[in-house]
């Protein structure tokens, strides 16, 4: 998690811990909260000294005097949109590990690379949850919530690792008491021969209860000119299921977006129950570079600046190049495992491995499996605004 996301968690829960009332809770409240420190923040140097500040809050018989608490609210600075979260905030030691996780799961959103629409639809759907929170804890008319959700987009543009991130963020804020995701396809769902549909359906949506039943593909189940499809039997049973278990799961169908809408166009229990879009889109090739970096990262690796310029170069061809079903980040790890797979090979012939050779990808590695992959050498390109690694 980035600093700044645990710095906000941080500075949200002190903020309530010295309004805690009365100062005993506080001081359980405090205890909780350096657990958690101690559990999830092993390196706490960054955040002593406003622990310390918490301490000295509480460190009394009496509560924090407002001189006390306008010390550590403008030594923090805190923000508009941190007071409006901390309000969200109960006394009970139990919320501080609800909040910490739903700070958590947002922060790993926005590490996510690219997908900033969807960040930004995620943002203003939790903005809207917390507030409607809000106005039921000072006996105002609320709207009846619905959660569902349709994610449309080509395939690996992060559609299933967003819903576990959003599943999370639900059980976080007590809206599931789960948040697990159960992903399944049409195969799932359907059966073979008449009476084993329904049943199946069922099995299925009973493993998902309060949680998120992510259906990818969910056009398969109403392919066009089916007749009597099984298909249809399967969304009667999910949308009955929707009506009687209402409130106790959550239900994403993902899917590419012009059947998508055909689908939910054509179904009128459908379209009268997902009225909320995600729309994901194809990762650019600076985007698709960020994600080829991650996966070295992970593996402790470097590439050579040539190889760099060529990689970015076949990216760049690629995104051009692209039809419907681009695999996107999909499309990267394929080719990061056979950039390794080309590179194992090269580096098992030598007569002397040193670890440098074990770490580094070359021209060579990226250029054999361009070769292998596109017949077509990628042209020479201006990768301006791609800065290879020194």
């Amino acid at each position: 998690m980035g600093k700044r996301y645990e710095n906000s968690y941080l500075k949200n829960v002190i903020f309530r811990i010295d309004l805690a009332q009365p100062i005993s809770q506080g001081k359980k409240l405090l205890n909780d909260f350096s657990k958690i420190l101690e559990r999830d923040f092993p390196n706490r140097e960054d955040i002593s000294k406003i622990h310390l500040e918490a301490t000295m809050g509480l460190s009394k018989d009496k509560e924090p005097s407002v001189k006390q608490f306008q010390r550590i609210v403008v030594s923090n600075k805190f923000s508009n949109a941190d007071k409006t979260t901390i309000l969200m905030f109960e006394s009970e030691p139990s919320n501080l590990n609800l909040s910490f996780n739903s700070y958590k799961s947002s922060a790993e959103l926005n590490e996510l690379v690219g997908l900033d629409d969807i960040k930004k639809d995620v943002e203003q759907l939790l903005n809207y949850i917390k507030v409607e929170k809000l106005r039921s804890d000072h006996g105002l008319a609320t709207q009846n919530l619905s959660l569902h959700a349709v994610f449309q987009g080509p395939p690996g543009t992060g559609k299933t690792t967003v819903a576990r991130l959003i599943g999370r963020i639900y059980k976080s804020l007590g809206l599931l008491p789960k948040g697990h995701v159960v992903e399944v396809s049409r195969n799932d769902l359907v059966g073979e021969y008449i009476g084993q549909t329904g049943p199946k359906t069922d099995k299925v949506i009973d493993l998902a209860m309060h949680g998120i039943l992510f259906i990818d593909e969910a056009y398969s189940l109403n392919p066009p000119n089916s007749g009597n499809d099984f298909g249809k039997e399967a969304l009667e049973t999910l949308l009955k299921r929707m009506e009687d278990d209402r409130g106790k799961f959550v239900v994403i169908l993902a899917g590419y977006p012009d059947e998508m809408k055909e689908l939910i166009e054509t179904n009128p229990g459908l379209k009268s129950r997902f009225n909320r879009y995600f729309n994901f889109v194809d990762y650019k090739p600076d985007e698709l570079m960020d994600i080829f970096d991650g996966f070295i990262k992970k593996r402790s690796m470097t590439l050579e600046p040539d190889a760099e310029q060529l990689l970015i170069s076949y990216f760049i061809d690629s995104y051009e190049n692209k039809d419907k079903h681009f695999g996107n980040g999909r499309f990267v790890r394929n080719i990061f495992e056979k950039i390794l797979q080309t590179q194992s090979d090269r580096i098992a012939r030598l007569d002397n491995i040193s670890s440098n050779d074990l770490i580094l990808i070359t021209k060579e590695d990226i250029q054999n499996v361009i070769n292998t992959t596109n017949p077509n050498k990628p042209q020479e390109r201006n990768t301006l605004g791609f800065k290879p690694k020194n």
